[in-house]
């Protein structure tokens, strides 16, 4: 169990003494107990996991059906080498008429629900590579996707 707090919370008295009673919650049922500050999480995951947050769940002006098959094609098209992300993403809002940076959004969705891994402890740019950023193997192609 891991409380999270900002470090400089961590001289108040009252936050101490509230401290003490989670700890020792903890402790009386042998599970292991710390405190985390922004100290202890590295800034480049912090800003990626803000990045992805809001594209977790899907977007509301498509319908479930039409948002799965548009996901599917996208990871198809992100196992193209040698391009950089942001022609493929741009590509791709072209060819299926979507507006601008939809395609980001979907890419994010699929990094959030954990349908294709990237490294979240470097930055995740789309200036880069495809096979640079998307960690190998970790992608789900569906075999004949068109």
């Amino acid at each position: 169990a891991r409380t999270i707090k900002p470090s400089n919370e961590l001289e108040k008295h009252r936050v101490i003494e509230k401290f003490e009673i989670e700890r020792e919650y903890w402790y009386q049922r042998n599970v292991d107990w710390g405190i985390v500050t922004e100290n202890e999480i590295p800034k480049i995951l912090v800003n990626n996991v803000e990045w992805l947050h809001t594209s977790y769940f899907f977007h509301e002006d498509l319908s479930p059906s039409a948002y799965k098959t548009l996901l599917q094609q996208l990871k198809y098209s992100l196992s193209r080498k040698g391009v950089s992300l942001i022609e493929i993403l741009t590509q791709f809002d072209i060819q299926y008429g979507l507006e601008n940076g939809m395609a980001l959004e979907l890419f994010k969705h699929l990094i959030a629900v954990k349908e294709i891994k990237v490294d979240m402890f470097q930055p995740i740019h789309t200036h880069l590579f495809v096979e640079d950023l998307i960690l190998e193997g970790a992608q789900n192609w569906e075999k004949g996707a068109v």
